[in-house]
């Protein structure tokens, strides 16, 4: 397969990554060109903007992050709201402004997700400024966070978060094609925050830790023990950016899976489930989102929690009371 593949040659030892140099070349060219347009033509907004993205292809716990912000960000008193591209969703118009029912195909998996679990308004756009004046024209946000959106330019922001994985890091460190960064590492030196998903490298980064809180049912949401499924036998479905670290969950938590993974943003079926009957089905709760209308009978996913240490929430507090108090004074 293809995203096997790239795996040898981006976190491996293949010699492709050299013989695809020149490309990444002419990508880093691009993608600094598209910067320099883009940035004089960024508007402004009255509220702090915060973007939590990452510099490499695939999945290094955004949406978590994002959750966990926007969680601490309310329990201080803001108002924050949530824009994202709605990436593999078609809305019927853009902006589009995302509803506990809508379904995963109109408006993506990770927004309906963000909106479900955390009550906070979402708006999703590809033109991110357009998602952002939306948000501000139709709710009483004091506060934006931006799901992804690192490399999107003409989005102004305040605060930039870069999350990496703590088990791969940057990989071979080459831009795209022969590396998996979308942008240069140098740009981990340029943001506000660096979050390790997992055992940080350096004092410069902060840990996250993703922490298992229990399984909930796909069809109903009820709720079950973390470790419900110990020592059971099971079929475990990723369509995430990095599959395996669910896998590794499920087997921290003792359960012996039968691991599906499929492609990051998967557009599930029920045809995609059909597996051994007397087995339960486990997923991420990012797939769930995909598949809670298909009337499955025994199918769970867990939910996951970002945990952070006090000083990593201390200095955000600080940053937006500093962006706040610019934007309200300037």
């Amino acid at each position: 397969m293809m995203s096997q593949w790239l795996e040898e040659v981006w976190y491996g030892q293949s010699l492709w990554s050299k013989v695809l140099t020149p490309l990444s070349w002419l990508y880093r060219g691009l993608f600094h060109l598209d910067k320099k347009r883009a940035i004089p033509q960024r508007p402004s907004f009255p509220v702090p903007i915060i973007v939590v993205g990452n510099i490499t292809v695939g999945g290094t716990g955004k949406t978590p992050l994002t959750l966990a912000i926007l969680a601490y960000c309310k329990s201080q008193g803001y108002r924050p709201g949530v824009v994202s591209r709605g990436y593999g969703g078609q809305p019927p118009s853009l902006p589009h402004r995302v509803d506990c029912d809508d379904r995963a195909e109109q408006v993506g998996d990770e927004p309906l997700l963000i909106r479900r679990r955390s009550d906070c308004p979402v708006v999703v756009d590809p033109d991110r400024c357009r998602a952002v004046s939306c948000l501000l024209e139709n709710y009483s946000v004091d506060l934006v966070v931006s799901d992804d959106g690192l490399q999107h330019h003409r989005l102004p922001r305040d605060i930039e978060i870069i999350v990496i994985d703590g088990n791969r890091r940057l990989g071979n460190g080459q831009c795209l094609p022969a590396g998996p960064l979308r942008e240069s590492k140098a740009r981990l030196a340029t943001v506000d925050f660096v979050v390790s998903n997992g055992k940080a490298d350096n004092l410069a980064e902060h840990t996250m830790l993703l922490e298992p809180r229990g399984f909930f049912r796909v069809g109903d949401g009820q709720e079950t023990a973390v470790n419900a499924f110990r020592g059971e036998h099971v079929d475990a479905v990723a369509g995430i950016g990095n599959p395996d670290r669910f896998f590794r969950q499920l087997a921290k938590l003792g359960v012996k899976a039968v691991t599906h993974p499929f492609p990051d943003h998967h557009s599930f079926t029920p045809e995609d489930l059909q597996f051994d009957p007397q087995r339960t089905i486990l997923m991420t709760e990012k797939d769930a989102a995909k598949c809670h209308h298909f009337g499955l009978a025994d199918a769970w996913y867990l939910r996951i929690d970002a945990e952070l240490e006090v000083p990593f929430w201390s200095m955000l507090l600080e940053k937006i009371d500093i962006v706040l108090a610019r934007k309200q004074h300037g």
